[in-house]
């Protein structure tokens, strides 16, 4: 799991929070994959640190890919969630290369970061909840990087 200190970046708390907006933004923007998937956003940011809303860890997407014992209907839905995902981003994919990343680390393939949201206190759709970037120390160099690129929009 991604700590923030793992960055060296200054003010890294607002540009991963910028880095959540713009993941949720195409999610959100991306008609039938809003219907399966919402993305956690920070309560609170500060310089160098993300306050997250509360949830209780249950079902990842790779417990569904695994073969445990889970409902046959959520994995047909992860599935098909997983299919929506390819297809938008190869029909409508985000201008930045990271947001791909992200995308293809989470909703194309089983991850630790996307929930099932059955259990959460918000019963219904959509299905899944990005609850967890997921960057691992293979990405961290390009993740660090990008950040530090990052022009904030202004107030942040």
């Amino acid at each position: 799991m991604l700590e923030i200190r793992d960055l060296g970046v200054t003010d890294s708390g607002p540009r991963l929070a910028e880095l959540r907006r713009r993941f949720a933004q195409w999610v959100d923007g991306t008609t039938r994959l809003r219907e399966f998937v919402s993305v956690d956003l920070p309560i609170d940011v500060g310089t160098d640190f993300l306050v997250m809303p509360f949830r209780i860890r249950g079902l990842s997407t790779d417990t569904l890919d695994e073969g445990e014992d889970v409902d046959d209907a959520q994995r047909e839905e992860w599935l098909e969630m997983s299919r929506t995902a390819r297809v938008a981003l190869g029909q409508s994919p985000p201008d930045d290369e990271l947001i791909v990343l992200l995308a293809e680390k989470l909703l194309c393939q089983p991850s630790r970061g996307t929930m099932v949201a059955v259990g959460f206190e918000d019963p219904g759709p959509p299905t899944f909840r990005v609850v967890d970037l997921e960057i691992d120390d293979e990405d961290l160099p390009r993740v660090a990087s990008w950040l530090a690129d990052l022009e904030l929009p202004e107030g942040e």
